[in-house]
């Protein structure tokens, strides 16, 4: 990962897209944020996560996968996005 300078900052700052992207991160319940975390881990992660968030659970819904559930397969058997 690298880093940006000053400059790419403030044109990015100026992007539309980026400030949507930005305002909806920010204004994210825990649901969403829990959800858009999720997304981005693989079972393995999302497990080590949870390990480390225990309060997070809370946001697991039914067919998510579980650390239960090393296989990468929800509560219903269907496969995690």
């Amino acid at each position: 990962m690298r880093h940006l300078t000053k400059k790419e900052i403030e044109e990015l700052s100026k992007n539309k897209d980026v400030q949507n992207r930005l305002f909806n991160f920010f204004t994210m319940d825990g649901s969403e944020f829990f959800e858009e975390v999720r997304s981005q881990l693989s079972p393995q992660e999302l497990e080590e996560y949870l390990e480390e968030n225990p309060d997070e659970k809370i946001y697991m819904k039914d067919g998510d996968h579980t650390p239960d559930r090393p296989d990468g397969y929800g509560n219903k058997g269907q496969p995690v996005r």
